[in-house]
C-alpha cells in the first residue's frame, strides 16, 4: 500500500502562489545575474548598469506582469545569455527586448502573416461575415460570396475560381484557422458544412495588416473589421 500511496504522488507538483513586488523580483533577477559567490566587481558593475537600463527595466517589468514564475524568468534569459560570447561577454539591452518579443510571440498571427494572398482573403472574407452576424451559420457559399464582392471592387486583386478558393479555405482548416460546428456533419463536404472561427479579429487583422507581404487592397479590407 504504501509503495501503490508513493508511485501515485510522487508526480505531483504543489504551486504556491507568489505575491512579490517588482523590486523584489529585481532583486531576484540581480541575484541569478551576479551570483554572490562571482567575485568580479566589473561585472557587478555591468550588471547594474543594464538593470538600471529602461528598455531592461520596461522588458523585465513585462514578463513579471505576465507571470512571476522562475521558470518564465529563466527562459527569458535564454536570448540574452546566448548571445553574451559574440558580444564580449556584455549584455547589450536589445537582447532583453528581443527576448521580450520570443516570448510573447502569437504563433496564430505569425503562421497568419504567411498565408497565401487567396487565403488572406478567405480569412478577411470570414471574420468580416461572422462579425455581421456572429450567431448565424458560417459557410463556404457565404465567405466565397464576400470575397466575389471584394474582388468586384478591388484593383489589385483578380478573383479566383470557386474550386481555388475552395481549396484555400480546406487549408485553413487543416491549420486550425477554421472548424467545422455541428456534431452530426462528419460526412458533409467542406463546401456545404458550417464554419466556425478559431482565431479573433485582432489575430486576423495584425497578421494580415504587413505591406511587405500584402496587397494594399487586401489591407484596407481588413483594416475595415471592427475591434
Amino acid at each position: 500500500l504504501e509503495k501503490r500511496v508513493k508511485s501515485r504522488f510522487s508526480h505531483r507538483q504543489l504551486y504556491l502562489a507568489t505575491d512579490y513586488t517588482f523590486s523584489d523580483y529585481l532583486d531576484t533577477v540581480h541575484q541569478l545575474l551576479d551570483p554572490s559567490f562571482v567575485q568580479d566587481k566589473d561585472w557587478s558593475q555591468h550588471i547594474r548598469t543594464t538593470l538600471s537600463h529602461a528598455s531592461v527595466l520596461s522588458s523585465l517589468k513585462q514578463v513579471y506582469c505576465s507571470s512571476k514564475s522562475l521558470f518564465v524568468l529563466q527562459n527569458f534569459f535564454t536570448t540574452p545569455i546566448s548571445r553574451l560570447r559574440r558580444k564580449g561577454y556584455k549584455f547589450d539591452p536589445q537582447d532583453f527586448v528581443d527576448s521580450w518579443k520570443c516570448i510573447n510571440l502569437d504563433t496564430q498571427v505569425v503562421m497568419l502573416s504567411n498565408i497565401t494572398q487567396l487565403e488572406k482573403c478567405v480569412m478577411v472574407a470570414a471574420s468580416k461575415m461572422y462579425e455581421q452576424n456572429p450567431k448565424a451559420n458560417l459557410n463556404f457559399d457565404k465567405i466565397y460570396r464576400e470575397y466575389e464582392k471584394f474582388t468586384q471592387q478591388a484593383s489589385s486583386v483578380d478573383q479566383l475560381p470557386r474550386e481555388l478558393t475552395l481549396r484555400a479555405m480546406g487549408h485553413m482548416l487543416e491549420l486550425g484557422f477554421l472548424c467545422q460546428v455541428g456534431g452530426s456533419q462528419t460526412k458533409r463536404s467542406k463546401e456545404t458544412m458550417n464554419l466556425g472561427l478559431l482565431v479573433t479579429k485582432e489575430q486576423v487583422k495584425k497578421g494580415i495588416l504587413d505591406p511587405s507581404v500584402c496587397p494594399t487592397d487586401i489591407m484596407v479590407w481588413a483594416g475595415t473589421i471592427s475591434h
